[in-house]
């Protein structure tokens, strides 16, 4: 059991990026443990360390919708790992639990905001994957804006990628027609397809807006987008009348550090002509809703109606080459560290 600083290796924050995420803006060093509980503490091993780009936000020195990383000290999100002794009831050494932590090997928690991870979950990364935070980021917005009717067609963006594997499936196992992929390269494509997709479209090699044609002859009921830029531009006009679309990110942009260089959509008066509903979110904003969420996430999982992938990067030294290779489009499906 490591309880003291030299044995508590950890990611600090420490450089801003102006553009692209570089080694720069890491520094590993060690962080202080306490050496004894308090009671309702826990003390945690870290098994897996979740990367997501909604980390390049927080990176940034204007304020934003999440409290940003502060310099000089530990990265944070989404970790897993194993109770090495505890002080709050409910959780015993081996238990594996989840939390907002700490990029550190060793963490002293507060047990109440601890989760346990279910025995059904036969690998706790899926926990900060597709059973976890990017999971409900697909299927609560899905169901509270996406308002998915048996026989709606669906276009999800960004398909590959943690969010996007998810929402596909979601859409299917909820009545959707056709749904259909957007990703970069023929193999993120084929693997998008083996999910469940109707279709994928490569948009480096294809024509997006032909490619569109072509699949939706009549239109896109519902567009999942996760890309912004460009993409949000051509699919405004495949957009059926009344049709909704579900701001989850703008990946496309988020590496770009001046505001005037970020691609301004051009046509968002398809938004009024066609009579779109386009709304964004914070997957926060329905807190109340996690359970519920979590539950139809890990049912269909059981019954093999959800498929969770993952690009695990082993080793803690090499969470900023993971976090690096996200915005490089490395990652297919969820990009996890094992510790």
């Amino acid at each position: 059991m490591a309880t003291h600083s030299e044995d508590n290796e950890s990611w600090l924050f420490n450089k801003r990026p102006v553009n692209e995420v570089t080694e720069e803006v890491f520094r590993k060093s060690n962080w202080p443990t306490p050496g004894e509980l308090e009671n309702g503490q826990v003390l945690i091993r870290t098994t897996y360390i979740s990367v997501d780009p909604y980390m390049r936000i927080r990176m940034n020195e204007k304020k934003n919708y999440f409290e940003g990383f502060k310099l000089n000290e530990p990265f944070d999100g989404g970790v897993t790992g194993e109770v090495i002794s505890s002080k709050f009831e409910g959780l015993v050494g081996g238990d594996r639990v989840l939390g907002f932590l700490p990029w550190s090997k060793y963490t002293v928690a507060d047990g109440s905001k601890l989760v346990k991870i279910p025995n059904v979950v036969t690998n706790p990364s899926y926990m900060i994957g597709g059973l976890g935070m990017p999971g409900l980021s697909a299927y609560l917005p899905i169901t509270k804006i996406g308002q998915v009717q048996a026989g709606n067609t669906a276009l999800v963006s960004g398909a590959a990628g943690a969010v996007g594997t998810i929402a596909g499936q979601v859409f299917k196992n909820l009545g959707c027609s056709k749904v259909v992929g957007i990703a970069g390269s023929n193999d993120k494509c084929q693997f998008v397809e083996q999910l469940g997709f109707d279709k994928c479209i490569n948009y480096k090699t294809e024509n997006l807006r032909e490619a569109l044609t072509n699949a939706f002859p009549d239109g896109i009921d519902i567009y999942f987008d996760n890309v912004g830029g460009e993409t949000l531009e051509i699919v405004l006009e495949h957009m059926k009348k009344g049709g909704r679309i579900i701001a989850c990110g703008s990946i496309s942009q988020y590496n770009i550090g001046n505001p005037s260089e970020q691609y301004g959509v051009r046509n968002l008066f398809f938004i009024v002509s066609k009579s779109l509903k386009m709304q964004g979110f914070i997957v926060s904003d329905w807190l109340s809703d996690f359970p519920a969420g979590t539950k139809q996430l890990i049912e269909w999982f059981v019954a093999g109606k959800l498929k969770v992938h993952e690009t695990v990067i082993e080793g803690f030294d090499k969470l900023p080459n993971a976090m690096i290779g996200l915005f490089r489009g490395d990652n297919v499906g969820k990009m996890v560290i094992k510790v």
